[in-house]
């Protein structure tokens, strides 16, 4: 009778401080009160009867305190757990947190609970509601700090009822490398308000987390890097040069700081980057990166959540001859002013104390969304432009090919077969051109709302070992190059396209001797799935339709495949001119 009173008087006063102090309050602190509800109350994890020895309603004369030194960075007690480079609470990685993959149930699609991280599944019934759950993600997410507010709850509350929308499918996030080929890094979600799109502004924000390493990884070199950016203007990976700088860096989202790291690579669209044969990025055991998100929400009326899925492909150290490098090449001197006027930036970049010689794979641009063209030549030793080697005006970024239009969120890439030679002491020249018709000069910034004017360039120090990728071609060449690829296991069903070329949409026209239903799928010419439309009926004879949405497809060569519902497969080249 004694203890029953203590635990409702416990109660008592666990609601009363949260009433007297809901505007107070930390979200360290509504973090602490959710285990209180389901944890502590649930009578597993008080200081009672701490099952597995965790303790989530604390002790002393500040159990709140108590209960942050038994979870942050301590080791769960499960064994797959422990071997996964789990934490009860990972600072700035809920995933690999084991308190949250315990409450998450549904919430987040790729927590998938190892065969035996949670054997009796005890877990599976506890009702935590969504914006508990997300409260505590967020805390997580912004490194489990033991005081501070790092999310508006309210925020929250109103995104889960209803006033929010997601950059990508929680519930179908991009499947996972097998764990024999790599590992997969999830970073976020990060909320962001309507933007206020009268004025001409977005709401973006910039943040870096940093990652380590699982530490069973080992010393490991990747051969291929997937981003999904969500709703970010630009994504970029960075290396800490050195353990302890990683180690000094606060833990979660942090403000802007790129002190002590080194480029890996930069992304402006969700995309794969395969390194040609021969190269690799070297990470040792220890590696810590810094993962910069640069979200957008592109609504004004609509809290937005967006997430950045990161898949890293992998092979034993040492496999790779030569080590790929990436670096920024920006010009920092830029002022836009708000005319209207066509304004041209140009600048030299060179590194007269860099007298080697390096080897360019792969070369791109950014600016921001005053941008009009970006332009590089290489700089003649008297400082002259020689030759013209890109132009974001131009398919492929090869000057010479067919004219597009300016797209500064997806400039083009050029590969460079054989690489491109090229020293550092003689450099490039560097040219953009940008109209500002906002409300104020421009100049340069980390916001969507200031420009930028950087050119970045892949590269290898030797050829030693390399296998020369395909180069980038004009559009007219990439048709005629593409080899006939055989797709159809049957003669039955026939496809056509018109029209083809397609620009934003063309309809498909299926000719079968039979009625039938089955799926279509689209691929790139690296066999990369882009489309997936299922149940599409069609009726025997030539008179089927099916209107094909081609507008957000990169201009290229896709493989159209249609499966019936016996098995049988036709297919159709389709090629998309995005200009």
């Amino acid at each position: 009778m004694k203890k029953s009173i203590l635990i409702l008087l416990s109660h008592l006063l666990i609601v009363l401080s949260f009433s007297f102090n809901a505007q107070a309050q930390s979200t360290g602190e509504r973090v602490y009160n959710i285990f209180q509800t389901h944890c502590n109350n649930a009578g597993c994890h008080n200081n009672t009867d701490a099952m597995f020895g965790l303790d989530l309603q604390g002790v002393g004369a500040n159990p709140l305190l108590d209960v942050y030194n038994n979870v942050y960075q301590q080791q769960p007690k499960n064994t797959s757990a422990k071997e996964a480079d789990f934490q009860l609470i990972y600072p700035g990685d809920p995933y690999r947190s084991s308190i949250f993959r315990y409450m998450n149930n549904g919430l987040a699609g790729d927590v998938d609970l190892l065969d035996s991280e949670d054997i009796t599944n005890i877990h599976t019934n506890i009702e935590v509601s969504d914006v508990e759950k997300e409260l505590l993600r967020q805390w997580i997410v912004f490194g489990a700090p033991s005081s501070g507010e790092v999310i508006d709850p309210e925020l929250i509350e109103e995104f889960y009822a209803g006033g929010g929308i997601w950059a990508s499918d929680p519930q179908n996030p991009p499947a996972k490398p097998d764990p024999s080929e790599g590992f997969q890094i999830h970073l976020g979600p990060i909320f962001l308000e309507p933007s206020d799109l009268s004025s001409g502004l977005l709401e973006d924000v910039e943040y870096l987390s940093k990652y380590y390493l699982p530490d069973y990884l080992g010393d490991v070199e990747v051969k291929e890097i997937e981003t999904f950016i969500g709703s970010s203007h630009h994504f970029i990976i960075y290396e800490f040069t050195d353990q302890n700088a990683a180690n000094n860096m606060a833990y979660g989202l942090r403000d802007v700081n790129h002190d002590n790291v080194v480029l890996v690579d930069a992304y402006q669209e969700s995309r794969s980057t395969v390194l040609p044969q021969g190269t690799a990025f070297r990470w040792p055991q220890g590696t810590a990166l810094d993962l910069n998100a640069h979200v957008i929400n592109y609504t004004n009326t609509a809290i937005t959540a967006t997430d950045v899925y990161i898949n890293v492909y992998t092979q034993e150290y040492g496999t790779a001859a030569q080590k790929m490098n990436v670096q920024l090449l920006p010009n920092f001197g830029i002022s836009i002013p708000n005319d209207g006027e066509l304004e041209i930036e140009e600048a030299d970049y060179f590194l007269s104390f860099l007298p080697q010689q390096i080897h360019v794979w792969q070369m791109t641009s950014h600016t921001h969304k005053y941008g009009k063209s970006f332009d590089v030549w290489l700089r003649n030793p008297n400082g002259t432009k020689g030759e013209h080697i890109f132009s974001a005006t131009n398919y492929n970024g090869i000057p010479t090919c067919e004219p597009i239009e300016y797209d500064y969120l997806h400039p083009p890439t050029r590969t460079f077969s054989p690489f491109l030679p090229l020293r550092l002491s003689e450099g490039l020249i560097h040219q953009a051109t940008y109209i500002n018709d906002g409300q104020q000069n421009v100049f340069w910034g980390d916001t969507a709302d200031d420009e930028m004017m950087i050119t970045v360039i892949s590269y290898v120090t030797s050829l030693n070992g390399v296998e020369m990728p395909k180069a980038s071609v004009c559009f007219a060449e990439e048709i005629t190059d593409v080899e006939e690829i055989p797709v159809s296991t049957s003669s039955d069903i026939q496809l056509a396209l018109q029209p083809n070329p397609a620009n934003h949409f063309t309809t498909v026209q299926i000719s079968s001797p039979n009625t039938s239903k089955g799926h279509l799928a689209i691929y790139d010419m690296v066999g990369r799935q882009v489309q997936f439309h299922e149940n599409i009926s069609f009726h025997r004879g030539m008179n089927n339709e099916f209107q094909l949405d081609v507008s957000k497809l990169d201009s290229g060569v896709y493989l159209l495949q249609l499966e019936d519902a016996n098995g049988k497969k036709s297919g159709v080249k389709m090629v998309v001119r995005g200009y």
